[in-house]
């Protein structure tokens, strides 16, 4: 693929999102870098998972989750009352009021149907009811115009997608190699340190040999002098 054709598909997927928030076209990576400047842009953690993926009607359609309204809530000053939950027609109503820190205000409502509910039922119903009007009005008084986690339930056939992080690319290079590698940069940082000469005594000369005629020479000629006495003078006036 030449560049010019990766830069026209790239146009390609920027507009179907664009233009129906259909993410399809994106690869894994290209996901999970929509997610990140996402985040980014409405101040939300993206290690608390705010955003999912769901595929619907053949398009990959982003939908906030819970960590996503309840971080948007705190980050706004949002705070919400609830000011109408009734069953009418067989359906759980709640109507939520909505007012940020700049003292904006908005509502919006969540619908459950409960026509044939009973019990343990009918309480799970009333919450999600409860949970779908404080999101829904969250996210639209912070100007987030996406799916709310609590809406999928309603959408029937709906699958939800996977981003999984990029696959990791195996270096070819020997571990063993990169050690010695490593090993050879720190010792050419060393400072190199010069031996210290070390002192050599030196060596003795050998005794020369003396052939055995002038050892008997010299010890005959010594013998000879040693019995050679001077005369003692006499001392005048001395014991006769």
């Amino acid at each position: 693929m030449t560049d010019m054709t990766r830069k026209e598909s790239n146009y390609e997927a920027i507009e179907q999102i664009l233009t129906d928030g259909n993410l399809q076209a994106l690869t894994p990576q290209q996901r999970v870098e929509y997610v990140q400047r996402l985040c980014e842009s409405v101040g939300v953690n993206p290690m608390t998972r705010p955003f999912q993926f769901i595929k619907f009607q053949g398009k990959a359609v982003l939908y906030a989750t819970k960590a996503c309204t309840d971080q948007l809530r705190k980050i706004h000053g949002v705070s919400i009352e609830i000011t109408r939950n009734v069953i009418e027609d067989g359906c759980i109503i709640v109507h939520a009021k909505a007012i940020d820190a700049s003292g904006r205000v908005d509502e919006d409502m969540g619908v459950i149907d409960c026509e044939r509910l009973r019990g343990d039922a009918m309480v799970n119903a009333r919450m999600k009811a409860l949970t779908k009007a404080k999101r829904r009005v969250t996210l639209s008084i912070c100007g987030l115009s996406v799916l709310d986690e609590s809406e999928l339930h309603s959408m029937p056939q709906h699958e939800r997608v996977t981003t999984p992080a990029p696959a990791e690319e195996k270096s070819s290079v020997d571990p063993r190699d990169a050690l010695r590698a490593i090993k050879a940069k720190i010792e050419e940082g060393r400072p190199k340190v010069k031996p210290k000469p070390v002192a050599v005594a030196p060596k003795k000369a050998a005794p020369k040999k003396v052939a055995p005629e002038t050892v008997e020479a010299v010890v005959s000629a010594s013998s000879a002098g040693s019995f050679e006495y001077e005369p003692i003078p006499e001392i005048p006036g001395g014991v006769s």
